[in-house]
């Protein structure tokens, strides 16, 4: 019972603590309120059609734009590297890629080694749904050849010093861009 009470307590102060005096709920910075959101409505409008043609069966992976209330655009569903950057090595990739039998058939060897400055190997196995650029040091080293399902995983390697500070950025791709539906 003294647990349960010390946890009801805990969510009454997390609770309370999250609220907000004017009942709107605050974006961004916290400083904002609900009336300062920049928002958009209706499907954006189509710059590229897709970034990759995987057949049928695959998920569409257009790019678009979109004008938010404010009068800015924003590129939906959102920017990315993915015409620029090196790609990540496939382990699993039925959209023209690579498939390895399991990870044991993986030549770690034949996998570039890129530099993110500094001597020390690592390696990264990498699942994401739908899109991922990694990013180690603050420097790009790869993004996902396949911005959307079918599902795919990858590999990379690199050299870099400790400490090391990772960062992957996810895209979540969208079926009718500007909207946001899957």
């Amino acid at each position: 019972m003294k647990s349960l009470t010390k946890s009801l307590l805990f969510a009454t102060v997390l609770l309370s603590a999250c609220s907000v005096s004017d009942n709107e709920p605050t974006i961004g910075d916290g400083e904002g309120t609900a009336k300062d959101a920049s928002y958009s409505t209706g499907l954006a409008q189509e710059t590229q059609a897709g970034l990759v043609d995987c057949g049928s069966g695959s998920r569409i992976s257009a790019v678009g734009t979109i004008t938010s209330n404010d009068g800015k655009a924003w590129t939906v569903p959102a920017k990315t590297h993915f015409d620029t950057a090196p790609k990540a090595t496939d382990l699993h990739n039925e959209c023209g890629g690579e498939t390895l039998a399991n990870l044991e058939a993986l030549d770690l060897a034949s996998v570039p080694l890129m530099d993110a400055g500094g001597n020390e190997e690592f390696t990264f196995y990498i699942f994401a749904d739908n899109y991922f650029e990694l990013y180690v040091n603050g420097k790009l080293l790869a993004v996902d050849p396949v911005p959307f399902t079918p599902f795919n995983s990858n590999v990379v390697r690199f050299k870099a010093s400790r400490p090391v500070t990772i960062a992957l950025m996810g895209v979540d791709w969208e079926e009718n861009p500007g909207i946001g539906s899957e």
